[in-house]
């Protein structure tokens, strides 16, 4: 049996609904979305992006192709929220923002002159993409909530990789399991020297528990100088531990712990069986310089042999340089029979060879306006952004670390997480409000912004009871 043969109230109800529908007519505009409403699906896609980011980051520490499937998904989210229409005033705002955007066009623009073949060009700009997540990842890190989350998986992986790390050294884990979830010696470095670094700053401040990150701190040391034994990772360490003292303690007090830990690395230089990569390094640089044939293939001799051959290669071209992927092309020109250059294992002198002396000045303002956006925020939360600063600062010395792909977004993620400015509870209720329709404009107006057709009360009541009258089969 019908429910609408149960009785009047069936059939009132029947009516009424099909008196809205002819009150209410669905406009016929051939321009109409698919979607019944655009705020609903950026309003959905900006809330996948930001649960995406705690994946991006823990990606970035363990697997080179989920970080680039999940960078290109995050990308897509952006553009479906609608954000780049915020990317004019973030630019603004954001002079480390604008100076990435103004390096990445540089090398975009670098192309039309480059020694390299366009698609080798091509693919040498791609490596720089990471300078857009300065732009993109900011609409997903607006609230203090989402930066606290991201932080927490930020650490998580961290810390996941110190844990790999330790269990491989002392033979708990098979060496073919520590390389598939541990990056390079020298990454893996990085990551640990930022993780001390973190940790002091939670030691310092946090009473309840401070047993927790003194454990980790020691855990890292240990990691640094006995474990992975990275000196990328040792150097930037040291001085993030000075950076930490000139933050937190007055210059005096500062100075103090500084000569006290010279004196603490000068013993374990000294007496520890553990500090030898140490004196191999000042001992090829020496004999590279001694021009002694011996050290060519070691690691530092091919590092400075790299940046020997790179100097030349600038001095060919000083104001426009070689363009984007252009130094193994002139590389072959001037050394034929050589082993071919790709990376010069130095941002700095990259960066000049691909755009000139001028690239290289706007590499360096870029990394001024990094730390000059860190004299905005408020003194406590200015310090873990100093420091990631200061080892994106060392670890381009030694290595070419925008380039290279899990340095690039790692830095450039932590960057846009600690520097991008946080909203207001009052603020993040109306983009809230925003971003979803109204729920009574939505059922009486049509996405055109037309306003359907309207009659009076009595009219409706009047039809209303018209069609309840009609006996309905």
């Amino acid at each position: 049996m019908s429910r609408y043969s149960q009785g009047g109230s069936g059939r009132q109800h029947h009516s009424r609904i099909i008196a809205w529908h002819v009150l209410n007519p669905i406009p016929t505009n051939k321009n109409m979305p698919l979607f019944s409403h655009p705020k609903q699906l950026q309003t959905q896609a900006l809330s996948i992006g930001e649960k995406t980011l705690p994946v991006l980051i823990v990606a970035i520490h363990f697997s080179t192709a989920l970080t680039l499937v999940v960078s290109i998904l995050i990308f897509l989210l952006w553009l479906t929220a609608g954000c780049y229409k915020n990317a004019a005033a973030i630019v603004k705002h954001n002079q480390a923002t604008f100076f990435a955007l103004l390096l990445f066009s540089a090398l975009i623009l670098s192309a039309s002159y480059s020694s390299a073949p366009f698609p080798k060009a091509l693919a040498m700009i791609s490596k720089y993409r990471i300078l857009l997540l300065l732009l993109i990842l900011p609409a997903f890190l607006s609230t203090q909530q989402r930066q606290k989350l991201c932080e927490k998986f930020l650490l998580a992986a961290l810390i996941s990789s110190l844990a790999f790390s330790l269990l491989g050294y002392f033979d708990l884990l098979s060496p073919e399991w520590v390389d598939r979830f541990l990056k390079s010696r020298i990454t893996h470095s990085l990551f640990m020297a930022f993780l001390g670094f973190f940790s002091m700053h939670r030691l310092y401040r946090n009473d309840a528990s401070r047993l927790l990150w003194a454990t980790v701190l020691l855990l890292v040391g240990f990691d640094l100088f006995v474990a992975t034994d990275g000196r990328t990772g040792q150097l930037t360490f040291l001085l993030l531990t000075a950076l930490f003292f000139l933050q937190v303690f007055s210059f005096r007090t500062a100075l103090l712990l500084g000569m006290a830990t010279v004196a603490l690395f000068c013993v374990f230089m000294f007496f520890s069986p553990y500090s030898a990569r140490f004196f191999e390094g000042i001992e090829e640089s020496i004999n590279f310089y001694q021009r002694d044939p011996s050290v060519e293939h070691t690691s530092m001799g091919l590092r400075l042999g790299f940046w020997r051959d790179t100097l030349t290669i600038i001095g060919q071209s000083p104001w426009l340089g070689e363009g984007a992927g252009g130094i193994p092309y002139k590389f072959q020109q001037l050394f034929p029979g050589h082993p071919i250059l790709i990376n010069p294992h130095n941002e700095y002198l990259l960066m000049a060879a691909q755009l000139g002396i001028p690239g290289l000045l706007l590499f360096l303002a870029f990394l001024a306006a990094v730390l000059r956006s860190t004299a905005g925020l408020p003194q406590a939360q200015r310090w873990l952004p100093q420091g990631v600063w200061l080892s994106l600062l060392t670890s381009c010395l030694f290595n070419s670390s925008l380039m290279d792909h899990t340095e690039g977004h790692w830095f450039m993620f932590l960057l846009a997480l600690y520097l991008t400015p946080q909203s207001s509870p009052q603020g993040e209720a109306q983009r809230i409000s925003d971003q979803t329709p109204n729920a009574r404009n939505f059922a009486t107006s049509s996405p055109s912004g037309e306003t359907p057709l309207r009659m009076s009360p009595k009219i409706t009541s009047a039809f209303v009871s018209l069609m309840s009258a009609h006996k309905l089969p």
